[in-house]
């Protein structure tokens, strides 16, 4: 029953909890970073996502999707603040630094970038090349076509 899978197959319980124990603790810190805008430095966002934590995780998990469900909900949190405190310093900043994780978050979960008037969506493109972009726009159509269909 511990190693019952959760999401569609990809996660054991067990790796949720893992992610849930290493990444809770940081998401009020990533929080106020984010709110203040600051990514580097004693009290910056990166060393929260770069630090102990994430590379205790790394090492404990057994599949990439449980780092990217840490990575997400991050991601989640410091959106929350973004939008919250009209502070995008850090968002941006995650965006470039987990543009693979954006990209493939975009196609297995493409309306998380529709939320928040789609400020997500809009940060996200301003940091893509053209061809970056061009992929997460295919993605998130995706979900207009899915949500045009439901009408």
């Amino acid at each position: 029953m511990a190693n019952k899978l959760v999401n569609s197959g990809q996660i054991t319980l067990n790796d949720k909890a893992l992610v849930d124990r290493y990444i809770n603790p940081l998401l009020d810190p990533i929080k106020n970073a984010t709110g203040n805008g600051k990514w580097e430095g004693i009290d910056g966002a990166a060393q929260y996502l770069n630090g102990a934590n994430f590379i205790g995780l790394k090492k404990r998990v057994k599949e990439e999707a449980a780092y990217n469900l840490a990575l997400e909900k991050c991601l989640l949190a410091i959106t929350e603040v973004s939008v919250l405190k009209r502070e995008t310093n850090v968002l941006e900043k995650f965006t470039r630094e987990h543009l693979d994780f954006i990209l493939s978050l975009s196609r297995k979960k493409p309306g998380v970038f529709k939320e928040n008037d789609g400020i997500l969506e809009r940060i996200c493109k301003s940091i893509m090349n053209e061809k970056q972009q061009k992929e997460f726009e295919k993605n998130l159509h995706k979900i207009k076509k899915l949500i045009d269909s439901m009408v």
